[in-house]
């Protein structure tokens, strides 16, 4: 997803109640956009290695 369109407020709002109403729990969201040119596992840990419990990802096409 674009980090520009994720950012607008109103979006925010709708992703944290979103998150909040299938998780009960309240997260904070940070929307960071990557330079042109970086990496994606360069600039952030993977997560499977930090929840320690089965993930199922879905590829979006």
């Amino acid at each position: 997803m674009e980090a520009d369109a994720v950012r607008a407020p109103e979006r925010l709002e709708e992703l944290s109640r979103l998150l909040e109403e299938k998780t009960e729990k309240q997260i904070r969201i940070d929307v960071r956009q990557m330079e042109k040119g970086r990496r994606f596992e360069d600039s952030f840990v993977d997560i499977e290695q930090q929840i320690h419990m089965e993930l199922t990802i879905e590829e979006q096409e």
